[in-house]
């Protein structure tokens, strides 16, 4: 097995040049395994990739506004 090496970062905008380079995602340690032979590259692409992206929430989802979901009733007393 090849030597690689861990790249972490703001990686979501690049993923796909990553992918490009050979490198794989490794979810349980949050960044792509990159072969040695393409870990300069990939180290230039992350610097350059810039402050991460913010993404819209999909359409159709509601964020959790607070509150509660149950009504009170008044006993009529």
């Amino acid at each position: 097995m090849p030597s690689t090496e861990l790249i972490t970062g703001n990686t979501y905008p690049v993923r796909a040049e990553m992918r490009a380079l050979g490198g794989t995602w490794e979810a349980r340690l949050l960044g792509w395994s990159v072969p040695m032979a393409n870990e300069e590259k990939a180290r230039a692409i992350v610097a350059g990739a810039g402050p991460g992206e913010a993404r819209a929430p999909r359409p159709g989802r509601r964020r959790y506004q607070g509150g509660s979901n149950y009504t009170r009733f008044a006993s009529g007393a």
